[in-house]
């Protein structure tokens, strides 16, 4: 992965993504720009890397069985560089809207 902000990084030999650190599930979200994930999903970047905006929304579930907790989701919009965590979230920033962070540790 490439720097290409102190908030986000290009993903993929042929810069297929942009990888930004969410908070809420303490790892890193890929948003697929020029070519699709797994799943056929593809977003648009407006460009910006200090206060990026993607469209549509991120929506990840993770499902495991009933006896181990059940789903997992974290779901938002990333626009103008805010996180806008959607009700649906399974974690503890659930329906709040927080900046961006930083990627941590070094470039």
């Amino acid at each position: 992965m490439a720097s290409l902000s102190p908030k986000l990084r290009s993903y993929g030999a042929h810069n297929e993504g942009i990888v930004h650190w969410c908070p809420a599930c303490d790892e890193a979200h890929v948003f697929h720009i020029t070519m699709p994930n797994s799943n056929g999903a593809r977003w648009t970047w407006d460009g910006n890397v200090e206060a990026p905006t993607f469209t549509p929304s991120m929506n990840i579930r993770v499902n495991f069985a009933p006896e181990d907790g059940g789903p997992i989701v974290c779901h938002y919009f990333l626009r103008a560089g805010r996180i806008e965590f959607l009700g649906d979230c399974t974690h503890a920033l659930r329906g709040q809207t927080v900046p961006l962070p930083d990627w941590p540790g070094p470039p």
